[in-house]
């Protein structure tokens, strides 16, 4: 399948999905923002009562003012790069759904990322509409200014860090092919990524050796490198090696998944559609 059909059927699948997830109001928006606004309230909270309990202005680069906006965009980001569906690939090899991919001219990769990507979508929106809101009510940080580029190359980092994102989780659920339980798994990726990306916790106050080691994995490339990208705190320097590394990983990840999924095929012995 070339990669204008893939693309093709990729959007088709996005939008009868998001139409099904509109069409359960209550449930969907209840799931997404619930969630989204208690984690908002807590995270505030707690950097609040940081920085007033060490009687501080500013902590490493950030005020409470900057900080409280990067905590903000991370929760958002967060919610984008963790998408829906998680968890359908690997009930299609163990029902037997996975066939209809291999009868139909559609390919896995591109139905599952239709499907994957509407929560994304929303959760941009809802980022968009909180820091339009922050401006309108004058709360916006004196210390933060954003440009088109930095809000356009965030976002670009940002849906390569959704990619990539899929793409881990497709490897952990291809694993279905010989094991009963994944979903473990999943969960672990999940708790690992909310650790190391920076999503509580800004990857530059990490201590200098963690953070260091951590620039040769994945993880602060998922939310800490699409966020800073888009508050315009990463120099040049950093936006192009970070840019550079997130490509690497999302060339390595698709070709481990393409290895994981061809030799769990051989395996399969699934039926129906």
């Amino acid at each position: 399948m070339n990669l204008r059909a893939a693309a093709t059927h990729t959007g088709l699948v996005f939008l009868a999905e998001t139409k099904r997830l509109i069409s359960y109001r209550v449930q969907f928006w209840c799931e997404l923002l619930l969630s989204t606004v208690v984690e908002l309230l807590v995270t505030v909270a707690v950097w609040t009562a940081v920085f007033e309990a060490r009687g501080v202005k500013q902590i490493g680069n950030y005020t409470l003012g900057e900080m409280l906006l990067y905590v903000m965009l991370a929760v958002f980001f967060a919610q984008a790069t963790r998408g829906s569906g998680t968890g359908t690939f690997a009930r299609d090899i163990y029902d037997g759904s996975l066939t209809k991919y291999l009868v139909y001219p559609l390919s896995v990769y591109s139905y599952k990322l239709g499907t994957y990507l509407p929560r994304t979508f929303f959760a941009i929106i809802g980022a968009g509409l909180s820091l339009l809101g922050i401006a309108l009510l004058g709360d916006w940080p004196d210390e933060v200014t954003l440009s088109l580029f930095q809000m356009t190359s965030g976002l670009l980092a940002l849906g390569m860090a959704t990619i990539l994102f899929f793409l881990m989780l497709f490897c952990l659920e291809a694993f279905a092919f010989w094991v009963d339980h994944v979903w473990a798994l999943s969960v672990i990726l999940n708790f690992t990524t909310m650790l190391l990306s920076g999503k509580w916790i800004p990857m530059d106050l990490f201590p200098q050796w963690l953070g260091g080691m951590l620039l040769y994995t994945p993880f602060p490339y998922l939310l800490y490198f699409p966020v800073s990208v888009f508050l315009g705190t990463s120099t040049e320097a950093q936006l192009g090696q970070g840019f550079f590394v997130l490509g690497v990983w999302l060339l390595v990840v698709y070709v481990l998944s393409r290895v994981i999924y061809e030799r769990g095929l051989r395996t399969y012995t699934g039926v129906g559609i």
